[in-house]
């Protein structure tokens, strides 16, 4: 019997779950990160099997969950086999043979299946509802509860039974420092509520390490100016426990990180001996002070990455602002030169220019 599913999947009062994976040992977006999060022991024995090469398309990999409520079975569902390629509908087509055989031997009564291949898969719904109810939906006696692409969970729904990570000085210093930008942007009444963007947030971390602080990222030309998929992770490990908003992942720079309140305090409290700390703090204040939102942040960062790729050459202002215009569409139509040439005199001030 074929149903629809609402709300959080995870939460799905079901004998079994759905997780969509690949075959390397990556769950890093969209409902994959979900699972990680909600079940690690499932998390765990599916890497392991990706190391043995157990894990590949057309084959199921099921967990057993031992707990006294909630599903029994986990099974992990390959839709593509690295996770920067797009899912094949072919690939969904012998998986789902496999899957009812596993439905059957295991007398699996209730099941929910999430929309697979779609989302990060790029599969059009419309190709693999259909092939879903055909191979399910002839199954005596289950109930096969499909959920439709239609976004994600709000952030704090998502269930995380991940352990709390242990702050670091690195997660002390860039935490403490979200504090002070977001407490910076209420006061120059820039901001309201104590959270940042994704966007934001890279662009602060992206500071603190230009100015001496070393957190061990790497930062590239992104859409929004410097990015590091490093601390995309970094952030995804903190979700739930010292930040909320990241999620799975799949709201991309614009999620709205919420910063908890014992959290910073705890930060502040680690570094609050820190003279090495508490010197680049005043120099980062001093650097975003009125440039506290995306587009203020975007842009001072954007000019500072532009001005040491051109290092190696007489840099100047107007070379910096051709850099910037041929970055992408986006800043082209964002970034006057009256912008960039504002942003260039603030990183002057501070000592970060490459002139």
């Amino acid at each position: 019997m074929i149903t629809r599913g609402t709300g959080n999947l995870l939460m799905a009062d079901v004998d079994a779950l759905v997780n969509t994976v690949n075959t390397v040992g990556v769950m890093g977006k969209g409902i994959a990160l979900q699972f990680k999060r909600a079940y690690p022991s499932n998390f765990d024995d599916y890497k392991a099997a990706c190391d043995l090469g157990e894990v590949q398309v057309g084959r199921m990999h099921v967990h057993e969950l031992s707990q006294v409520s909630g599903p029994r079975y986990i099974i992990n569902f390959p839709t593509k086999q690295h996770w920067r390629s797009p899912s094949k509908l072919e690939d969904i087509t012998s998986g789902l043979i496999v899957l009812r055989d596993e439905i059957v031997k295991r007398g699996i009564k209730s099941i929910a299946v999430p929309p697979l291949g779609c989302g990060n898969g790029g599969l059009d719904w419309n190709d693999v509802g259909p092939l879903i109810e055909q191979a399910l939906g002839t199954i005596p006696g289950v109930e096969v509860r499909i959920w439709e692409p239609s976004g994600s969970p709000a952030p704090k729904s998502m269930p995380n039974a991940t352990p709390r990570p242990p702050l670091n000085r690195e997660r002390a210093s860039f935490l403490a420092a979200l504090g002070r930008y977001v407490q910076s942007g209420i006061a120059n009444g820039l901001a309201i509520e104590p959270r940042v963007s994704l966007l934001e947030a890279h662009k602060v971390a992206y500071f603190l390490q230009k100015l001496g602080l070393p957190l061990g990222l790497k930062f590239d030309k992104g859409t929004y100016g410097p990015y590091s998929q490093r601390l995309d992770r970094a952030i995804s490990v903190m979700e739930g426990h010292f930040v909320t908003g990241f999620g799975d992942g799949t709201s991309g720079a614009q999620a709205l990180l919420e910063l908890d309140k014992e959290a910073v305090e705890e930060a502040e409290m680690f570094i609050s001996e820190s003279a090495e700390f508490e010197a680049i703090a005043r120099r980062f204040q001093k650097l975003i002070s009125g440039f506290e939102e995306p587009f203020g942040m975007e842009l001072l960062s954007t000019v500072l990455f532009a001005s040491e790729e051109l290092d190696g050459t007489t840099v100047t202002l107007e070379k910096v602002v051709e850099y910037i215009q041929g970055w992408n569409d986006r800043k082209r139509r964002l970034f006057t030169s009256t912008h960039i040439a504002t942003a260039w005199n603030r990183l002057e001030e501070v000592g970060l220019s490459a002139v």
